[in-house]
């Protein structure tokens, strides 16, 4: 599991929405790093 995540400018993460708790779900939408870091670029919305 990731020990955490940057969330990057102008992020819209909705009510219901997961970040962290899958990491391979992660990264098919964020950036991962090595050491499991997500990374969320500018702009993205996050939905459930």
């Amino acid at each position: 599991m990731a020990l955490c995540a940057i969330l990057l400018k102008n992020v819209i993460i909705d009510p219901r929405a997961q970040v962290r708790l899958d990491i391979e779900r992660d990264c098919e939408g964020f950036s991962v790093t090595e050491s499991a870091i997500i990374v969320v670029g500018n702009g993205i919305r996050v939905t459930a």
